[in-house]
């Protein structure tokens, strides 16, 4: 669009506002623009209302507004009690047309809201963001808390197939509710309402309680136009409640924490602190050194204090290696390599020392040894918990795997024993074997080692 069609459409559109829709829109406006063009766009309101010096502009409190907005809070919350009571409900049928064809974008639900509880949700959102920008932080945080906890009663099949309620989350999924900014106003309210103390713990439930697994402290941050005050010492009190919950979603917090604090000694003392419980900070760590000497001495640390068992240690010992062999340290680098090995078994870390190594046969005996001290996964029996920090992934070999590495061991009457039972090992045959291995290595079939080890091995 070219600027005078522009500029006639947005006239048009102008012409249409009343003042109160101006004003909100200026508002608006106002509250998303970048800290550095504020002045700028205070002296072009300046300009148009005809004003000499922008300095003796004072914002005046409109005690009536203020009255309002509180009497509507009040309203709001009452409406809300009555709803987390289950006194209103929404009601709910299958959709059959989604059930009949599967590529449709209809949900497999239909809900009716006789007792208008959208409604009421959404002024509540609206409420809460109204407070934020009036800065009445007490009843932003009051009632924001209140929508992210609320559950509504649903009646009818929805309740057969799926649950009794829903929470804010399942009614945005449902398309019931528009995406809001609802969480990012409580946790702005929460912060500026809250004592320091009081917040971490806070923030985490509301965060767990609206389903944002993917929510970043940045992102609030950008978001409020009042500035965070002691950030700093929210950032070393969000790290130590963040570092003693064994959770995926704290975990992932922590990280950001961590990075944001932007200190190598705190972020290793953070470490230390946490290696039972998230020993994956020792890997964001690593990332933040500036020269190979430094990130060499976290890994050995890193090496020594997380438990062998644990996957996030082979990748630490990778990192570890790598950084040995920029320094020309190679039998220490050969070491680092067998260290991934022992806590991550994999074929692809097998194969790293059989190609890094200057001598594998004599590292091979205790590759195997490793292979036998490692559990071979049985799901029925580990279970799957899903919510544990990915740190704490514990090392494994599938079945299948360990036989691969018995193969590649030299033992092979044990292997051709199973071959008689199950018929299943497929890189055994002419040639198969040599283009499997390349597949895994991603190089050519003719690479030295490679046909050196098969010609012992074989």
């Amino acid at each position: 669009m070219n600027l005078p069609e522009f500029l006639k459409k947005t006239d048009a559109i102008a012409e249409r506002l009343t003042k109160e829709q101006l004003s909100g829109m200026i508002h608006q406006i106002a509250r998303t623009l970048p800290e550095e063009r504020r002045n700028e766009f205070l002296k072009l309101l300046c300009t148009t209302a005809e004003i000499q010096n922008p300095e003796q502009v004072t914002a005046q409190e409109d005690s009536s507004f203020s009255e309002d907005l509180k009497t509507t809070v009040s309203q709001c919350l009452e409406k809300l009690k009555s709803i987390q009571r289950g006194t209103l409900c929404l009601e709910s049928d299958i959709n059959y047309d989604y059930y009949d064809d599967y590529d449709n974008e209809e949900m497999a639900f239909l809900f009716e809201d006789p007792e208008n509880i959208l409604d009421i949700i959404r002024k509540s959102c609206e409420s809460v963001h109204q407070c934020v920008d009036a800065t009445f932080w007490s009843e932003a945080y009051q009632l924001g808390k209140m929508i992210l906890n609320l559950e509504v009663a649903v009646n009818g099949e929805y309740v057969d197939y799926v649950d009794s309620t829903m929470n804010i989350s399942d009614l945005v999924s449902y398309e019931l509710l528009p995406a809001c900014d609802i969480l990012s106003d409580t946790l702005c309210a929460a912060y500026q309402a809250l004592p320091m103390l009081e917040r971490p713990a806070v923030f985490y439930a509301l965060i767990q309680k609206s389903d944002c697994h993917g929510w970043k402290l940045e992102e609030l941050m950008q978001y409020t136009s009042q500035e965070l005050t002691q950030m700093p010492e929210f950032l070393s009190c969000w790290i130590s409640y963040l570092g003693n919950v064994k959770e995926q979603d704290a975990e992932q917090f922590l990280y950001e924490a961590v990075k944001l604090q932007n200190d190598a000694a705190c972020a290793l003392y953070t470490a230390e602190t946490f290696v039972i419980q998230h020993p994956g900070l020792f890997e964001q760590v690593m990332l933040m050194q500036k020269n190979d000497i430094d990130l060499l001495a976290v890994g050995r640390e890193a090496l020594q204090k997380i438990h062998i068992n644990y996957t996030i240690r082979g990748r630490i010992a990778l990192m570890t290696a790598d950084c040995a062999f920029r320094l020309g340290m190679q039998t220490e680098a050969e070491q680092f390599l067998i260290e991934a090995f022992r806590s991550d078994s994999t074929l692809e870390n097998y194969f790293r020392i059989l190609l890094e190594s200057q001598e594998f046969m004599k590292y091979q005996p205790e590759l195997y040894k490793i292979c036998t001290n490692v559990s071979c996964y049985e799901y029925e029996k580990t279970g799957y918990f899903p919510n544990l920090p990915e740190s704490l992934n514990q090392n494994y070999i599938r079945p299948d795997e360990y036989e691969f590495f018995t193969f590649l061991n030299g033992d092979f009457q044990a292997v051709l024993k199973k071959m008689q039972k199950k018929t299943k090992i497929c890189f055994l045959g002419t040639g198969v074997h040599e283009i499997w291995l390349c597949n895994v290595l991603s190089v050519s079939v003719s690479g030295y080692k490679i046909k050196a080890w098969l010609s012992v091995s074989m």
